[in-house]
């Protein structure tokens, strides 16, 4: 892993002129750096990962990114970051295989089949690699999604409820990854109330 920082400085965030639903959140995060970002539901959890991502623009405040102490443009950012959530949706006319390969062209990155069968193979997913994502479970898609997450190897993975629709197998195996992903020099942002994916994270920002 490269070098990087992530510096959040004064975010908020209101939604057409109604009381702000949080305020002045500020954090640095650098490399093997974990943060959960908690609090009841409608606190914001899942608006402030999205402003983190620049899915969404904040109210105030901004996102700064660097690596190797050089600013990375906001609409570059998505090249450094895997993002899974529950909301995420996926290609269902594709298989498992076709959704990694478009996946990389989106990116702008070639297509690496070892890497994307080493994926498969680790989140469990090799013997349905050919099967259309429609025709998938809940939790089967919840590991495409970290599969595709992962698969450029980025700086930061963005969470938001990880282990939803996961079952004690795919959890197992989540956390895996992400403990090897901070142990080789990587960030975690979670946004959770789930005790276990807090247990992951060494600092926590609450929003209730």
């Amino acid at each position: 892993m490269q070098n990087f920082n992530l510096i959040a400085q004064d975010i908020s965030k209101s939604f057409e002129s109604k009381k702000f639903l949080f305020e002045k959140i500020n954090f640095n995060l650098s490399n093997s750096n974990s943060i959960a970002i908690t609090g009841k539901n409608g606190s914001g959890k899942s608006t402030l990962v999205k402003i983190i991502a620049g899915f969404i623009t904040p109210t105030t405040g901004e996102i700064n990114f660097n690596i190797s102490g050089n600013s990375i443009l906001m609409e570059n950012f998505n090249n450094y970051f895997g993002f899974v959530s529950p909301y995420l949706t996926l290609y269902e006319e594709f298989t498992a295989l076709e959704q990694i390969r478009l996946f990389a062209d989106l990116k702008g990155i070639n297509f690496n089949v070892n890497i994307a069968h080493e994926l498969l193979d680790t989140f469990q997913l090799t013997n349905n690699k050919n099967k259309f994502v429609r025709k998938y479970s809940s939790g089967m898609k919840q590991r495409l999604k970290f599969i595709l997450a992962l698969y450029n190897n980025p700086q930061l993975l963005i969470l938001d409820e990880p282990f939803s629709n996961l079952d004690d197998s795919g959890i197992n195996i989540v956390m895996e990854k992400i403990i090897k992903h901070l142990s080789d020099g990587g960030a975690i942002i979670i946004a959770t109330n789930d005790e276990r994916e807090k247990s992951l994270c060494e600092n926590i920002i609450n929003l209730s």
